[in-house]
């Protein structure tokens, strides 16, 4: 019995030493993830600041939209004012988007019945999209699509992010719209 007594306190101890360090490293990993985040919506705001003609602009919403949010492709539908009867016939997802009026977040679009997604560059199905309306003036003015190649779940880390995107975007498309 002595013995066992004994062991107790100091198993107690490392317990409790290993649980610290568990709680440290989480900690530390979501400050990592932090940063990352971060630095990114930095750069891909930075590229839209750097950005002049139309062409530009929506290269850097692309490649900001991937960055952002570690995406496989990313598309850009800009509708100019007066010109939406004209634009290129939207995918369903830009349209549901669109039509109600938020973003839309697919963690399994494999699982969606019907929906008519583009492949990804190697030519697989898209295994997680989203799809967040561009509004000028209140109005939509374009859609932004995101596609991963694997189901993914999204955090709310993920929605701030894109969230704080969206202002950025919009005034930049609005900038290159005036030139």
């Amino acid at each position: 019995m002595v013995g066992s007594s004994e062991q107790g306190p100091e198993q107690d101890g490392e317990k409790r030493i290993s649980a610290g360090n568990r709680l440290w490293e989480k900690t530390l990993e979501r400050e990592r993830r932090f940063r990352r985040d971060t630095l990114a919506l930095l750069r891909a705001v930075e590229g839209l600041n750097a950005a002049g003609p139309m062409a530009q602009v929506l290269e850097a919403v692309r490649g900001g939209a991937r960055e952002l949010m570690r995406g496989e492709r990313a598309l850009v539908r800009n509708m100019p004012a007066g010109a939406a009867g004209e634009a290129a016939p939207l995918m369903a997802l830009e349209s549901w988007s669109l039509e109600a009026r938020k973003t839309i977040w697919l963690e399994n679009a494999l699982a969606v019945q019907g929906l008519a997604l583009p492949p990804l560059e190697d030519g697989s199905a898209p295994g997680a999209a989203v799809a967040t309306p561009l509004f000028e003036a209140g109005r939509p003015c374009g859609v932004i699509t995101i596609y991963f190649q694997s189901p993914r779940l999204f955090t709310r880390s993920d929605e701030r992010l894109l969230q704080n995107f969206l202002g950025p975007v919009s005034a930049a498309l609005q900038r290159a719209a005036e030139r």
